[in-house]
Formats: structure tokens, C-alpha cells, sequence
């Protein structure tokens, strides 16, 4: 799912660079044309040179136009236009304006996600459940009323403290955000079965009954097993 998902993620970033690349091309095509019209000469007059040598109205002694002179003109004229538009689209990319900096862009881009990117280390791994050993990560969601900010945070700080000392308790962090009253208090347990007697010890009560009066909304908490193999890994 992930290779697909990061597959489509780079086919839709090429897409649009590619857009952004092709508008400026679109734009110098446009004006190559306009500056080759302008720099086009008008065609000659076509001249309707009669049968006669000498054409009605010239003298005997006049050096009549002749039919050969005016086409090798015209040959002339389209070699000349031919040229100058294959000079002005012989011009280097990087004169086109924004066309190297979109390059340059997408270059990196894909340079970044190739080196983000690996599926090397993905482990497919085949337990038995029954020796499987996990320990519980526990998330606590506090939306705390603005005039009783202080209160609480008293009182967690007291919880905090206390909860160090428990039985099964690995590690705990707070986290509070900014502009918010929310608060997050994230907690690891060696086993499920250590939480759990955790909430019925004093500490844990009390912290819950000075809550009561300092919430918007009840607190929300949501736990998640975690493999103790993992832990070992992230500490080597």
C-alpha cells in the first residue's frame, strides 16, 4: 500500500511540474511565431509579364522584368524568413524565463523523495502469539477551562511526580500546545495488567476527582499494545 500510495503521490507531483514546465514553452513558442511574422519580409508583386518581349508602354530601348528574376526574389525572401525563425527557436532553454527554475525544482524534488523513500527496512515478522510480549502506550486528552489552567496544571504535576515511583510505569510525557487548552499526557506501561492496577491506587483516583471541576468535557483516553521487541530496537 505504501510503494502504491508513494507511486501515485510522485506521478501527480510530475504532472503538475510538467504543466508548469510546459506553459512557459507555450509562451516562448507564441513568441518566436509573433517575432518571426514581424521580422518577415512582404512578399514581392507578382508581375503579369506579357508574351511580347517588349511590354506595351516601354520604350524599344527599356530592359523588360523578367519572369526568372522575380521567382529567384521570392526564393530568396523564404530562405531569408526560414532562417531567422530557425535562430530564434535555436535559442537556449535557459533564455526562456522560469523554464530552468521549474526544472531545477522538479530535480530536486524527486531527488528528495528517492532518497526519503525505502521499503529495505520493512520487517515481516511471524510470532506466536501466545509468547508474544507487549507492553501498553496510554493517551490521555485533557481540555481544560482557561480560568482553571493553574489549578490543573498544580494538580498534574503532583500525578506526575507520583507516577514515576509506580510499579510499571516505563515512561510518561506531557505535552501542551500552543494557543489551546488541550493537554496530552502520554503513557507507557510494561504490561496491560499494570495499568490497570495502576488506576485503582490513590494517586491515580485523586487525580481524576481534582479534574472534575477544571475540564470543559470529560477526559478522553485511548491505549494501544505495543511490542516490548520494539523498545529494544529504538535503544540500540
Amino acid at each position: 500500500m505504501m510503494e502504491k500510495f508513494v507511486s501515485r503521490f510522485l506521478i501527480q507531483e510530475a504532472n503538475y511540474q510538467i504543466s508548469a514546465i510546459a506553459q512557459p514553452l507555450i509562451s516562448a513558442s507564441d513568441h518566436f511565431e509573433a517575432e518571426a511574422r514581424k521580422n518577415r519580409p512582404k512578399p514581392p508583386l507578382t508581375l503579369d509579364i506579357p508574351a511580347d518581349p517588349v511590354s506595351p508602354g516601354l520604350s524599344s530601348g527599356a530592359t523588360p522584368v523578367t519572369p526568372g528574376r522575380v521567382k529567384r526574389r521570392e526564393r530568396r525572401a523564404m530562405l531569408h524568413s526560414q532562417s531567422s525563425q530557425q535562430e530564434l527557436c535555436s535559442a537556449p532553454a535557459a533564455s526562456i524565463p522560469g523554464l530552468a527554475q521549474q526544472v531545477d525544482r522538479l530535480q530536486k524534488l524527486l531527488s528528495k523523495l528517492e532518497n526519503k523513500v525505502s521499503f529495505n527496512n520493512i520487517q515481516d515478522e511471524t510470532v506466536d502469539i501466545t509468547e508474544e510480549n507487549l507492553c501498553l502506550l496510554v493517551q490521555r486528552s485533557f481540555n481544560v477551562d482557561e480560568r482553571s489552567m493553574p489549578e490543573f496544571r498544580s494538580s498534574l504535576k503532583t500525578y506526575v511526580e507520583g507516577i514515576i515511583g509506580s510499579t510499571g510505569i516505563l515512561h510518561i510525557n506531557v505535552r501542551s500546545y500552543k494557543d489551546s487548552n488541550f493537554i496530552m499526557v502520554y503513557e507507557l506501561w510494561e504490561s496491560k495488567n499494570a495499568w490497570s492496577s495502576f488506576l485503582r491506587s490513590e494517586l491515580h483516583k485523586g487525580f481524576q476527582h481534582s479534574n472534575i471541576e477544571v475540564l470543559e468535557e470529560p477526559e478522553s483516553c485511548v491505549t494501544m499494545p505495543i511490542p516490548v521487541s520494539w523498545l529494544a530496537k529504538q535503544e540500540t
